[in-house]
């Protein structure tokens, strides 16, 4: 499995890094990210010789390592550091990353419903609450709606569409709406 691709978590890292030093692999970890600058882990038969993150170097790096969000990793063979740095034994280092808990992600703020965004795993509430409004082709026409995920009001506004009594397409527009917003 290509490993770039994995989205990284915390223990996803520790657990890599952990392999690449008991394989005695010389080469450098890097860790990537569009919110985070490019992390390098470098490795000399086992050994980490080398963090690197900008301008941090050594245990600066390994305190922010548990903070990173959202990224990808790659070990790259044979990829050398040019400046090995003076840092503890590996099994030290490692001890202290798996020690290490990253903090709890950032709260999320509630967000309007022009943000929230519909898809197919809304599907049941949404075709209970159409099928009295055009019967069994509820479920058909959620389906077809539901298939891009989009934001509420416009989900909203799609399947309202498909009501063919004005007053009852507002009706459901409404009852929608409060049973998604609750």
């Amino acid at each position: 499995m290509d490993k770039s691709k994995i989205p990284l978590s915390y223990a996803i890292l520790v657990a890599e890094l952990q392999q690449i030093c008991a394989e005695q692999r010389t080469g450098a970890l890097l860790i990537l990210s569009p919110a985070n600058p490019p992390v390098r882990i470098f490795v000399k038969h086992g050994a980490i010789v080398a963090l690197a993150m900008q301008e941090k170097k050594g245990w600066d790096v390994v305190a922010l390592l548990p903070q990173l969000q959202a990224s990808r990793m790659q070990f790259v063979p044979g990829l050398r550091s040019s400046q090995e740095i003076t840092l503890p034994a590996t099994s030290v280092l490692l001890a202290e990353l798996a020690a290490q808990t990253p903090p709890p992600p950032a709260p999320r703020p509630v967000s309007p419903s022009s943000e929230i965004l519909l898809d197919l795993s809304a599907l049941a509430v949404v075709g209970a609450t159409l099928a009295p409004y055009i019967g069994p082709m509820a479920t058909i026409v959620s389906k077809r709606v539901l298939a891009t995920p989009q934001n509420v009001k416009g989900a909203i506004h799609a399947l309202a569409k498909s009501i063919p009594a004005p007053e009852d397409a507002r009706r459901f527009a409404v009852e929608m709406r409060a049973k998604l917003m609750a």
